[in-house]
């Protein structure tokens, strides 16, 4: 219901960048609800739409900080790719994310999480 509200308002020229991001949000949730749901395929499909979305975002933005979006929904469409045994797909997306992850990290060196994110990953020889 949230997207039906908003992305009228985001389709708009004259649309910010919060209201795009509002329905970039509201497509991930949605996602979230296939996915916990077991309905994978309807998740994959909200999170490729929130997936162009960021992408777009950041490309006009042109900053880190936007790319984080890209990572996060990223990877939740890696999720439910995997979940729908492509696992090709999945691996293809789920590598963007990390090397945006390792970005971010390189940036806030200082934030503890995305430090022991990628240091727990990098644990992994699948992720290396």
């Amino acid at each position: 219901r949230a997207r039906a509200v908003i992305a009228p308002w985001s389709q708009r020229p004259e649309a910010s960048e919060l209201t795009r991001a509002e329905l970039m949000s509201a497509l991930g949730n949605e996602g979230d609800a296939y996915y916990l749901g077991e309905r994978f395929e309807r998740a994959h499909d909200r999170y490729v739409e929130a997936l162009g979305m960021a992408r777009a975002a950041a490309t006009r933005a042109g900053t880190l900080v936007a790319r984080r979006a890209v990572h996060l929904v990223g990877t939740r469409a890696a999720a439910a790719l995997q979940e729908l045994g492509r696992y090709d797909e999945a691996a293809t997306l789920s590598a963007e994310a990390l090397d945006i992850q390792r970005e971010l990290a390189v940036a806030d060196a200082k934030n503890v999480r995305l430090q022991f994110d990628l240091a727990a990953r990098d644990a992994i020889p699948s992720y290396r």
